[in-house]
């Protein structure tokens, strides 16, 4: 068993899954697959990694005002007001200031902005703000809609080629709260603020030309902050913004928490050009190696990198959360990018977003972007590529949730580590690949370490080379060729395409498919399967999709025991190389046997057949003529057929149906069952070929045939052989006769000594007894089939004497363990038995003895063995046995303490024959059994006795003969009947003791052996203990 993780889609969090499972690939024959979906070692939460629960609750807006900021101990300055014309109006400030204390910087409605002069500071010449440890607040309440001569103002503006630099400590901070269109605008020179935080917020007016922040060309705007950024643009009072941040100079943005958002009530309007977070041109960095996070909130798009001469960015997360509108993006490239950017956005989250990111400018964009970890959750597409070039590097694990989509020359590379596309990549004239980064950090083709995709479609002239551990799950509902246009469920669809997928196999490449691989306008498809990682589940078809429409081809490599599980019938000819590699067509959707029906035998068409050690696990029907079936249209090298073991028996029309065909080439084929051969019912059988006019055809045959070079003249006409029984038949006769049950019953009766002990001179009235024994023996089954056998007893007895005689009872207990003494057999089986037996002995004073015992045995027995295909078979077996015994005996005295004693003992026994069937199908018929034994023996012995006269022991052997007179018995396996007897002669030999410590207890025991024609006993020890009162 091979511990993985299988990777199932979970409808709740939308998302492929992955969990831990033990599965078992079929490496070994003749084992049952559980062919589990599973990526060897998938990082388990890609899909629910703690990214979705380490979500960042962005900033809320301000409550800010002139009174609270007072009253939270803010010193009220306000802008100072020129009473010289028709109305008030507010002067900027353009000179250096310094602000030691907390201080809010006002415009109220006492005075109005007029048309550029809207600024609350304006750098015309180099200005610079000495803010200290505190605080400056500037806060807009003039709530002066704009008329004809006033406008809302710009907090802070700087041109003319000046600067405008904002000093403070690390506890100091800037505040903003503006109205108008901007609340920054370098138009010409540079705004340097380096402080503790900063907070812009802006009430925008109007949605034309509106921003928090714009940088011209030639310009310059950064931001030191020792703490966080925060830019929100609020839109109560407008229908949107053109953009958060618009750079077409050079912005810095440096900080421990960066954010940028907006806050809107009300979706007003929809569209792809408003609401924009961030747009780049020039030159741009945001974040550095102390940021944390980087969060874009509730934008149209979050990043827009447009004419770029550098951009830089860096973080440990980057949170994009959009507005959910159509059109929404996450990141958006409409440049040449690729090599102007340095991209690391740490953990990357992406939500509420129609498209995760875009690169889909005219005539083309690049980009090239890393994250630590990624989870996109767009709703529509996670990646949506035309004419854009993407290298996309993850260090540890990325999810996309939904379809990666490129077309019209689209280039797509992964880089890196796990890679999870729910909903699985769509190309259309483009390419993907995977890549590494070599010592020079540039990207070269190579593999990634894990990829799993729900799909992948590649057409007109597409291109696909995947390496590494490469996982495709369709979730295998079939598609028919109507819905290859609907986007229908197929693991891959190649239309006039090149797919390669680890075509160039190597130690670190696991290649797992399931469902269906559709090729069409002579697409060709690649695929590698290294080893026992990897495997194949579905089949390959052609597809429809126009008039003009032709098959493409498919070449497939399967190694060291990697799998191709064929779901249906395989309609496309392949260019097979098997080199240790499994293909199966008896299984289905879930690796489990499909039992064999004439609507879903499969054929399977191979182009060109090569390599070495290939097997092929096939179907026949046994009665009727159909199953599985692989034509080779040109084969080369050695394979194997596994063909499915089975207890029924087989018809001569159904052997000899063809299961592979080969049109043309060299191709040897045999059979992957132990041995070279398949056990079908009661008999084996070999693969054997034939020349038609389709070619050459293997089929199944007999394997009782007549020597190849008979000895013309010793045996010029020899007799063909005696079929082979097959492995289940060798345990069905071994054991199913019934030898065993026979041997028990009489090692269980024994005689009247081993029994009881010995009985005469018992003065008290009851006898308490126990006896328990083992013993190794040998007997025969059917068609010389013997058994070797453990077996344990138990008695438990109760006796009364009544005069001469002594009448009882006992309980008895068995249990045996068997195997076949047939070394090619690997047949078990397990006897259990319980039973009674009613005995009454006749002791008279002269020491003869008459020993009477009527007996009842209940059986049951199990059988194990293995077929041929390395399945396991089982059967149970219960019956019962009714015997009767009558044994005579004297003791002569020889001496004072020497003794003999002859014997003669006659028992019958008949056993219950039942019908059973094995789990493989074979049934099973028994006859009645009658067993007659007669025995003659005698014992030797001495008596032990103390002063008194009174007996304190007895050693002794014993021997003797029996004879068997009756013990035919007949069995028949499926309707094939076999017969034998148990009929001939044995003799038996022993020794034993008895001890008496005293006149109520005896202790008893021996050991004998016993050899004949049929059975053998090679040792039995048996003790027993005897309580009278």
């Amino acid at each position: 068993m091979n511990k993985s993780f299988k990777v199932v889609f979970n409808k709740a969090r939308g998302a492929l899954m992955v969990v831990n499972e033990i599965t078992s690939i079929v490496q070994a024959k003749g084992t049952k697959t559980v062919v589990a979906t599973a990526v060897a070692a998938m990082i388990a939460g890609v899909a629910g990694s703690a990214i979705a629960e380490d979500v960042i609750t962005f900033p809320s807006l301000s409550n800010w005002t002139a009174a609270s900021s007072v009253s939270e101990g803010f010193n009220r300055q306000l802008l100072s007001v020129n009473t010289s014309g028709w109305d008030p109006i507010f002067n900027p400030i353009t000179s250096n200031c310094d602000y030691s204390t907390n201080t809010v910087l006002l415009a109220d409605s006492s005075a109005n902005f007029k048309q550029n002069q809207n600024y609350f500071i304006h750098a015309r010449n180099d200005l610079s703000i000495d803010l200290s440890d505190s605080t400056l607040r500037l806060l807009d309440e003039s709530n002066n809609p704009p008329g004809r001569r006033y406008e809302l103002a710009t907090l802070l503006k700087v041109d003319n080629g000046a600067s405008m630099n904002f000093i403070g400590s690390e506890s100091s901070a800037i505040q903003m709260k503006g109205q108008g269109s901007r609340a920054i605008f370098v138009k010409n020179g540079s705004l340097d603020l380096k402080t503790g935080h900063v907070w812009i917020e802006l009430k925008n007016d109007k949605k034309s030309s509106s921003n928090i922040v714009q940088v011209q060309s030639e310009s310059s705007f950064k931001i030191d902050a020792v703490n966080d950024i925060v830019f929100i643009a609020d839109l109560s009072k407008s229908d949107g913004i053109d953009y958060a941040i618009l750079n077409s100079g050079k912005i810095d943005l440096l900080a421990k928490n960066i954010y940028v958002g907006i806050d809107a009530p009300v979706l007003r309007e929809y569209g792809g050009n408003i609401n924009r977070l961030i747009d780049l041109n020039g030159r741009a960095t945001i974040g550095d190696d102390r940021t944390e996070l980087i969060a874009l909130n509730k934008g149209r798009v979050g990043l827009k990198v447009s004419n770029i001469d550098y951009f830089n960015l860096k973080s440990k997360a980057l949170q994009i959360i959009g507005d959910g509108a159509p059109e929404s993006k996450a990141i958006q490239i409409v440049s040449d990018a690729k090599d102007k950017m340095k991209f690391d956005g740490g953990v990357g989250y992406f939500a509420n977003v129609e498209t995760g990111i875009s690169l889909t400018y005219e005539p083309y964009s690049s980009a090239k972007l890393h994250f630590h970890k990624l989870r996109n959750l767009a709703s529509a597409k996670a990646i949506d590529m035309n004419r854009g070039d993407l290298t996309l590097s993850i260090a540890e694990s990325a999810f996309f949730d939904k379809t990666v989509d490129a077309v019209n020359g689209s280039s797509l590379t992964l880089v890196g580590k796990d890679f999870v596309f729910n909903e699985g990549i769509k190309l259309n004239n483009s390419r993907l690949r995977t890549a590494c980064v070599n010592g020079d950090d540039d990207v070269v083709s190579g593999s990634v370490y894990r990829i799993a995709a729900r799909k992948i479609r590649a057409e007109a002239r597409s291109e696909v080379d995947i390496r590494g551990s490469v996982l495709i799950d369709s979730g295998l509902t079939t598609v028919s060729s109507k819905d290859l246009n609907n986007d229908g469920h197929y693991a891959l669809l190649n239309a006039g395409s090149i797919m390669n997928i680890n075509h160039n196999e190597t130690k670190d490449s696991v290649t797992q498919i399931k469902g269906d691989i559709y090729v069409v306008d002579h697409g060709q498809v690649s695929l590698g399967l290294a080893d026992k990682r990897s495997w194949f589940i579905g089949t390959i078809n052609p597809a429809s999709q126009g008039d003009s429409s032709e098959a493409g081809s498919v070449a497939m490599s399967l190694k060291k025991g990697a799998l191709w599980c064929l779901t249906s019938a395989n309609h496309l000819p392949v260019d097979l190389t098997l080199n240790g590699g499994i293909v199966r067509l008896d299984q289905d959707n879930d690796g489990n046997n499909a039992e064999l029906m004439p609507n879903n035998s499969k054929d399977l068409t191979v182009e060109n057949l090569s390599g070495d050690g290939g097997i092929f696990y096939v179907r026949t029907h046994l009665q009727e003529v159909f199953g599985d079936h692989i034509h080779v249209n040109n084969g080369a090298g050695r394979h194997q057929l596994l063909i499915a073991s089975s207890g029924e028996e087989p018809s001569q029309n159904a052997l000899h149906r063809a299961l592979i065909t080969q049109k043309e080439g060299s191709l040897e084929i045999s059979l992957a069952n132990q041995g070279g051969h398949v056990d079908l019912g009661t008999y084996v059988y070999d693969l054997v070929s034939r020349t038609t006019e389709n070619g050459v055809e293997w089929y199944l045959d007999d394997v009782s045939t007549t020597p190849e070079n008979p000895d013309s003249e010793t045996d010029p006409d020899p007799e063909p052989e005696d079929p082979k029984l097959s492995p289940t038949a060798k345990a069905v006769l071994a054991m199913a006769g019934m030898g065993g049950q026979n041997a028990m019953y009489h090692n269980q009766l024994s005689d009247l000594r081993k029994r009881l002990g010995e009985v005469r001179g018992m003065t008290e009235s009851n006898g308490l007894w126990v006896s328990a024994s083992g013993q190794r023996d040998r007997f025969d089954g059917f068609a010389s089939n013997g058994v070797k056998q453990n077996a344990y007893r138990f008695n438990l007895g109760l006796d009364h004497k009544i005069g001469s005689w002594l009448v009882g009872a006992n309980f008895k207990y068995l249990h045996g363990t068997q195997k076949t003494s047939n070394p090619d057999s690997h047949a078990k089986g397990k006897v259990n038995s319980a039973g009674a037996n009613i005995y009454g002995t006749w002791i008279a004073e002269n020491g003869f003895y008459t020993d009477i015992v009527a007996s009842f045995d209940h059986y049951h027995q199990k059988i194990t063995t293995s077929m041929l295909d390395g399945r396991g078979v089982s059967g149970k077996v219960n019956n019962f046995g009714l015997g009767l015994s009558a044994e005579v005996g004297k003791k002569f005295g020889l001496t004072k303490d020497f003794f003999v004693e002859p014997q003669a003992q006659l028992a019958y026994y008949w056993i219950k024959g039942k019908d059973f069937s094995m789990s493989n199908g074979m049934k099973v018929e028994q006859d009645d059994f009658n067993s007659l034994v007669g025995r003659l023996g005698v014992v030797a012995g001495k008596d032990f006795k103390d002063a008194e006269g009174n007996t304190k022991g007895q050693v002794f052997v014993k021997g003797g003969v029996k004879q068997q007179f009756a013990g035919k018995q007949k069995l028949r396996a499926n309707s094939v009947q076999f017969k034998d007897e148990l009929k001939g002669t044995s003799g038996y030999y022993g020794l034993g003791f008895e001890a008496n410590p005293n006149k109520k207890v005896s202790l008893y025991g021996h050991v004998e052996r016993e050899n004949g024609k049929h059975y053998t006993k090679e040792i039995e020890v048996m003790l027993g203990l005897r309580y009278k009162f």
